[in-house]
């Protein structure tokens, strides 16, 4: 069903509703009216002289029911049935009638009237329903705007105390209806504002002021603080007694940070431009018919663009670029082209260029504060520039001294390899030469000591041991020197090492001696490091060797060695509980050929330490000592970690 049609059926629906009510209000007027005289006429002696009264609460009822039609109806049939029924010949016009006609003009009159006051009643009754209709939907309406308002609303009573109070205002203060019940809106104010928000509120509340609108803080639910901006006015009695106020609350919290975010800038902006170090200048741009960047025009600079430029504010301020420097659209870098970019593209940029009309070196940023203009900040770094050209042509003369100098370094150091090739090859062939004499002295004095026993005395024979025993000390430290001379840089590519196994080789080669000294050796799960495992095989077997050869009196040695993963290195700790070291021969104890005892107490040739340190810096690590007398000893070293080291790692 179309509007139009639904329009006609509502109209059709109307009429029916008029005629059928139209029905049966002068229905009502003419059954009443004969009802009345029906009664007339089944009591003539008691009615006789009553029978216009008898129909006048007729008309009154028929006007009061149906109004003025219905009230002029009954007058009408009441006459008629008067005439017809109950005296049809007091009309005649040739018998004086003259009371009868009075009183059938009083009656019509008082009918018309009756139904004039009835009629002007029911207007009455009509008007003041449809005012009360208006009232109604009023407030019907008032109640839907004030629920669903996008501000905030509330309703005061004279006490101040909230009456009624909408969703949104619930949202902007965080509080529920049921909290806000036993609250005045004063509970909302900052601690600091509530003198002047209550001074506020009185003089309204009181009538003294009907209206105000004011921007305050409110302190929410949560202790946020926010802005809001309050309209509020009072409802007023017939006696302009102030009955209710209302009030409209916005939360205006964005509108005043974006306001005091601009003031900030405004403030940053301002304080800008009053830089002393650095030239401002602002600017607007003008285009061509083709809307293309052909010049701008210079609006406003500070003073630090007199100072850098020397050119002063009074000769530029509102002039174009073209006419202050008008080689500007020759030079090497545009300008003009790039300023434009910015002011109708917006952005930013910064460059560094050498601006000739001035000659001098600026550092410039240009940014566009609104469209078609846009601002330069530049500082003069002429000198900074002129010492970076200094400082470059010193970096070039530094890098080819420094080549100069590491051609030099790299003959020195081929030099020295070989000059180090060829003390190792002396050192070998020199110790393989010395061993052979000492050989054969040892032997010839054993044969003598043999053969000629029994001619040499008690004397004799110590002094043959003493020869035996030197030319022995003699081969360990040519063994000793061979083996350090040995050590060397890297003449092949490390490979990966297991420790474990390494450890393993160690304590069988140590087997005897272990089990003499009863020793417990005790160990972390050793990772795989990348090396040679001959050398580091001497490394734990030195370090082991000595906690046993210089264990206390009477004490089972302890041995225990650790192992822990660092962010470059393995570090490894070999400690013992023997008879240690004074702090005082930490240094000491890794030179070559160093001993801090009497050989007869504990045998070596003091070259061990020497190798240990040896290897492990030809291994890119260092060894350190710390240690007590008689509280043990603790060498730590590292062994460079490497990325293609084995995946063995300590657990």
């Amino acid at each position: 069903m179309g509007k139009k049609s639904k329009q006609n059926f509502k109209e059709c629906k109307s009429c029916v509703e008029f005629r059928r009510g139209a029905v049966w209000r002068y229905g009502f007027a003419v059954v009443i009216t004969a009802l009345a005289a029906l009664l007339r006429w089944s009591l003539p002696e008691v009615l006789s002289e009553t029978t216009f009264l008898i129909f006048y609460p007729v008309v009154v009822a028929a006007a009061m029911f149906g109004g003025m039609g219905p009230g002029l109806v009954a007058t009408f049939v009441s006459i008629l049935f008067y005439e017809i029924i109950f005296d049809p010949l007091a009309l005649r016009m040739d018998v004086d009638n003259t009371v009868i006609w009075a009183r059938l003009l009083i009656f019509a009159s008082g009918g018309v009237g009756i139904s004039v006051l009835a009629h002007l009643q029911r207007l009455a009754q009509k008007h003041e329903r449809q005012r009360a209709d208006e009232v109604l939907q009023n407030e019907r309406q008032y109640r839907i705007l004030f629920e669903n308002a996008a501000v905030g609303m509330l309703q005061l009573d004279p006490e101040g105390r909230f009456i009624r109070v909408n969703d949104r205002y619930c949202e902007i203060t965080g509080y529920s209806r049921e909290e806000l019940k036993t609250m005045t809106p004063l509970d909302l104010s900052p601690p600091e504002n509530l003198a002047r928000d209550r001074e506020y509120l009185m003089l309204f509340l009181t009538g003294r002021q009907s209206k105000y609108e004011i921007e305050k803080q409110y302190v929410r639910k949560n202790g946020q603080v926010i802005w809001v901006h309050v309209t509020a006015g009072n409802i007023r009695d017939v006696s302009d007694k102030n009955i209710r106020t209302t009030i409209i609350i916005q939360d205006i919290t964005e509108r005043k940070r974006a306001e005091e975010a601009l003031r900030e800038s405004e403030r940053r902006y301002s304080a800008l431009f009053a830089n002393k170090i650095n030239g401002i200048v602002h600017c607007r741009m003008i285009m061509d018919e083709q809307g293309k960047p052909v010049d701008y025009e210079i609006l406003q600079v500070n003073n630090a663009y007199e100072l850098i430029t020397g050119i002063r504010k009074e000769d530029i301020r509102g002039r174009r670029a073209k006419e202050v420097f008008p080689e500007i659209d020759k030079l090497a870098f545009d300008y003009i082209g790039t300023y434009g970019q910015i002011a109708l593209e917006g952005g930013e940029k910064q460059f560094v260029e050498f601006f000739a009309p001035i000659g001098r070196w600026l550092s410039i940023f240009v940014y566009s504060p609104k469209p078609g203009e846009f601002t330069v900040i530049f500082a003069d770094v002429t000198a900074q520039r002129q010492a970076q050209d200094e400082l470059r042509t010193l970096k070039d003369q530094l890098e080819q001294r420094v080549k100069e100098r590491t051609a030099e370094l790299e003959q020195s150091i081929v030099e020295l390899e070989r000059s180090n090739a060829d003390l190792q090859q002396f050192a070998y062939v020199s110790s393989h030469d010395l061993q052979e004499p000492l050989r054969m002295v040892a032997s010839f004095v054993q044969l003598l000591e043999m053969q000629y026993s029994d001619k040499i005395d008690e004397q004799g024979k110590e002094y043959i041991k003493f020869a035996v025993e030197g030319v022995k000390r003699m081969q360990s430290l040519i063994k000793g020197l061979l083996a350090y001379s040995r050590i060397q840089t890297r003449s092949k590519a490390f490979e990966p090492v297991d420790l474990e196994k390494i450890l393993q080789i160690v304590k069988e080669n140590l087997k005897l001696h272990i089990e003499e000294t009863g020793a417990e050796i005790v160990h972390d799960p050793l990772p795989v490091v990348m090396g040679y495992d001959t050398q580091l095989i001497q490394v734990f077997q030195n370090l082991i060797d000595n906690a046993l050869k210089f264990r206390r009196a009477n004490v089972t040695p302890k041995i225990f060695i650790s192992a822990e993963k660092k962010e470059r290195d393995w570090l490894f700790c070999v400690h013992d509980n023997g008879i240690g070291i004074a702090p005082e021969f930490f240094d000491r104890i890794f030179a070559i050929f160093q001993r801090l005892h009497a050989r007869g107490k504990y045998p070596g040739s003091g070259i061990g330490l020497s190798i240990v340190k040896r290897i492990i810096e030809r291994h890119g690590g260092t060894i350190c000592v710390d240690s007590h007398p008689d509280k043990g000893t603790s060498f730590f070293f590292t062994i460079a970690r490497s990325e293609t080291e084995g995946s063995a790692e300590v657990a």
